[in-house]
């Protein structure tokens, strides 16, 4: 059976996961370099109780006809948004679709929430199926995250939340782009690396400025940062392209080898 609102991403999206769901009709961060609020065109950021709604229906069907059903891929809690937005406090919509979810589809989810993720540490640390839970890490100046990410989690607190996962046992994972300043993305790089399962390296997209970055140079000391501490490492298709000939190995360039199974839970 088919859960028609779960979709494929497509192109480069699929690197970060076969398959997602999105719980908001945009994301409330502003973030400067953000395209998701241009491509959704919505203004304000409200769960989508339809979309939702139609997932328990289809989920309930599933598990009354199928049981045990499950979803073989993994899921990514989401493209279009952020799961913890400040909204996610009253609504509990992400909240509601983790415990649809559970044991039905391996689920990652990507915040640039912080804290308000910690809300939902015990639902993680006893979810039914895989699950790993990540970060977008771009800054490590509070000041500098403030203006381009005014209403994300500061970067403390996104590296205190997957510090609060990791010593709970979950999964952790962070994706470090937009590489807006090479020396910023280092510096947070080495201050959430102990937290680390798995890292995601990209660069900055849809912006000229970020021709003027030497990436061959930010790439190399990141992986001398990354790959002494054991991390599993993802380079994307963007910084490779970026970097012809950079000694990246095949592991650092399959984006399936990241993916969960449910080998893995």
């Amino acid at each position: 059976m088919m859960l028609t609102q779960i979709y494929e991403p497509k192109g480069r999206a699929r690197e970060y996961s076969p398959l997602a769901f999105n719980i908001y009709g945009r994301c409330a961060h502003e973030c400067l370099y953000c395209y998701a609020s241009r491509m959704t065109g919505q203004r304000s950021c409200a769960p989508r109780w339809g979309a939702i709604g139609k997932l328990t229906a289809e989920v309930s069907r599933a598990r009354e006809g199928l049981f045990p059903f499950r979803i073989e891929k993994q899921c990514l809690l989401s493209f279009l948004c952020d799961p913890y937005p400040p909204e996610e406090m009253e609504h509990e919509a992400t909240k509601t679709v983790l415990r649809l979810l559970a044991g039905i589809a391996p689920v990652a989810v990507l915040t640039k929430g912080g804290d308000r993720a910690l809300r939902d540490l015990d639902l993680y640390a006893e979810f039914a199926s895989p699950v790993k839970v990540g970060a977008t890490l771009t800054f490590q100046d509070s000041d500098k995250s403030s203006k381009w990410e005014p209403k994300a989690g500061s970067p403390q607190s996104r590296v205190q939340m997957l510090a609060a996962f990791h010593d709970a046992g979950v999964k952790t994972f962070a994706s470090f782009e937009p590489v807006i300043e090479p020396d910023e993305s280092l510096a947070i790089m080495e201050t959430a690396l102990p937290y680390l399962d798995e890292i995601k390296i990209g660069k900055w997209n849809h912006d000229q400025r970020a021709n003027a970055t030497d990436w061959h140079s930010f790439l190399s000391r990141a992986l001398a940062l990354a790959r002494p501490t054991g991390v599993a490492i993802y380079v994307k298709d963007d910084l490779r392209d970026a970097t012809k000939n950079a000694n990246i190995s095949a592991e650092e360039s399959d984006s399936e080898l990241h993916h969960l199974r449910w080998a893995e839970g």
